[in-house]
């Protein structure tokens, strides 16, 4: 996370206020971390990348290069990202979200839909109450 304020500023996606903001909020992390206060950090990694986002047009965290806004699909998966902006899971919220390569421009593939559709339609064991990621927040919390 340290890395994020220089590497986004080298590559003008932040101004030199918006890096130092970046890097003492990461600094802050840091020492959460040391103290193992890891609630507090969860929360204050979900803060640094909101403050990204907003200082940079919503640069794509893991394909930093392209807006979210900006680029069709990266625009579903921000979309879906801020469906629930209070949980810190957007990498795996970007993982279920992210078009995968089964997809087409017009209609993208989304793992979770297709796991919790075809597949689970297919395989004719899972109970219809239980879906891909249905215990995600849960695990991400008590970890």
């Amino acid at each position: 996370m340290r890395s994020w304020g220089p590497l986004l500023k080298d590559v003008s996606r932040l101004d030199a206020v918006d890096e130092d903001n970046a890097t003492r909020v990461a600094l802050k992390i840091q020492d959460q971390l040391a103290r193992a206060d890891y609630e507090r950090e969860t929360k204050t990694w979900s803060e640094l990348q909101n403050l990204i986002e907003l200082a940079s047009n919503n640069v794509d965290f893991y394909i930093f290069l392209i807006d979210s806004v900006a680029d069709s699909e990266s625009a579903v998966t921000m979309s879906l990202k801020n469906i629930n902006r209070e949980s810190p899971r957007s990498y795996s919220q970007y993982l279920s979200a992210k078009k995968n390569s089964g997809g087409s421009k017009s209609q993208p593939f989304y793992f979770a839909a297709f796991i919790n559709g075809v597949i689970h339609k297919k395989l004719k064991i899972i109970p219809k109450s239980v879906q891909w990621d249905g215990q995600g927040d849960i695990i991400f919390t008590k970890l």
